[in-house]
């Protein structure tokens, strides 16, 4: 039978989140949880949506950090020319 509620110590170990970070996303409330007592359980469920999200994320397209030349040597600029480039 597949676990509905996971502990923290659990939820760390099957997501690969330290449970210090789930902690600071639980009080920022940016994690909802259920409490019992004085233990906190997540349901599997939000987790599973939360790591699906982070996959489905696509990643920021990079910016160039030098130009190359022709033979593939990096261009020589003089100060003028590198103050409008982004580095």
């Amino acid at each position: 039978m597949e676990k509905i509620l996971l502990s923290l110590k659990d939820a760390s170990a099957g997501y690969g989140v330290a449970v210090p970070t789930l902690r600071v996303l639980i009080r920022k409330g940016r994690l909802p949880v259920v409490r019992c007592g004085r233990r906190i359980l997540i349901r599997k469920a939000v987790l599973d949506w939360r790591s699906e999200a982070e996959n489905l994320a696509e990643p920021a397209p990079q910016e160039a950090s030098f130009q190359k030349g022709a033979a593939g040597a990096p261009i020589s600029l003089d100060k003028t020319e590198r103050a409008g480039l982004v580095l």
